[in-house]
């Protein structure tokens, strides 16, 4: 059997003694090497620490999830109210103008158009016609007279069709 001895830096290392008992070595282990137990003892308070740390993390980041996502809605609810608004005093100077400049502010704003634009200045010239008075737009339809103003003005009806079907 082996004993075991503290060396000079407090390792244990092995020594003979055939007298010793399983227990009894275990026991001298444990009574010669306590930084064995120190060291696991270490180990677990360590791993549960990182486990509460790592739970703490995660609640943090359900919470900021969720605060991302309200602020994100609001952002949008804020940015369409912005557009909205927008059109409404769009809607309002192109009622008191006469109906040719009208005509020519809407048609210069659909020349204007590009195609990889990321607004679309179709659905926009729809929501600010849609809810001008009928004399009026009629008026402002009226003026559409030249070739290349009535193919204008056909895409705005065809936009008014599609919008009338959904």
């Amino acid at each position: 059997m082996t004993e075991l001895q503290l060396d000079s830096g407090g390792n244990a290392q092995a020594g003979s003694d055939d007298s010793m008992t399983n227990e009894e070595q275990v026991d001298a282990r444990v009574d010669v090497a306590p930084s064995i137990v120190l060291r696991q003892e270490a180990l677990s308070k360590g791993a549960d620490d990182i486990r509460s740390l790592a739970q703490q993390l995660s609640t943090k980041r359900e919470r900021y999830d969720i605060v991302k996502e309200g602020f994100g809605k609001l952002l949008g609810t804020l940015e369409e109210d912005a557009n909205a608004s927008a059109l409404q005093e769009v809607r309002r100077t192109l009622e008191v103008l006469q109906p040719k400049q009208t005509k020519t502010l809407l048609t210069t704003m659909l020349a204007l158009d590009k195609p990889n634009d990321l607004d679309d200045v179709l659905q926009d010239l729809l929501g600010i016609i849609s809810d001008m008075p009928e004399d009026k737009l009629k008026k402002v339809f009226g003026e559409f007279k030249s070739p290349e103003e009535q193919n204008v003005l056909h895409t705005i009806l065809v936009a008014i069709g599609k919008l009338d079907e959904r």
